[in-house]
């Protein structure tokens, strides 16, 4: 909620002092112009020329060419899209010579490179150990946890126990 000032304070003049040039009574100083955006800045423009007389204007009117100026050469300018048709997005980083990657993520990165190596040396050794099992003519399935074998006849299972 933005309210209008009836009756200014010590706090309320210290706050302005940043907007109001002491000597002409007007607005001209515009704080922190890079965090702007070119709309912002130029409704600031006509808001102040509304405000002033013709003189005081051309007065100011250098100081305003210096914050736009500003406004323009700063290579992050707030409140500005940049469309992609996605249709066409490349997006590809250059070599660098450091890594953009975070130390944690890199060292998890090469964790987890040992495990895919130690698990290909697994199945290596896996398909050599089934190869030596064919050689030795063992059929059976090698990887049966448990096998239980019942030998001889003359098992009778009693239906009624009592």
């Amino acid at each position: 909620m933005i309210l209008p000032l009836k009756q200014s304070n010590a706090l309320t003049d210290f706050m302005m002092d940043l907007y109001v040039n002491r000597v002409f009574g007007v607005f001209i100083v515009w704080p922190d112009a890079a965090n702007r955006t070119l709309e912002e800045f130029a409704d600031y423009v006509l808001k102040l020329k509304e405000r002033v007389n013709e003189t005081e204007f051309e007065n100011v009117r250098p100081q305003l060419k210096d914050q736009y100026e500003k406004l323009i050469k700063a290579p992050h300018r707030n409140g500005e899209d940049i469309i992609v048709p996605t249709g066409s997005l490349f997006i590809e980083t250059l070599p660098a010579t450091t890594s953009l990657i975070e130390r944690f993520k890199a060292v998890h990165r090469a964790v987890d490179a040992k495990k895919a190596q130690a698990e290909v040396r697994k199945a290596e050794m896996e398909n050599l150990r089934l190869a030596a099992r064919l050689l030795n003519a063992e059929r059976e399935d090698p990887d049966v946890e448990k096998k239980i074998v019942v030998e001889g006849s003359g098992v009778i299972v009693n239906p009624d126990p009592n």
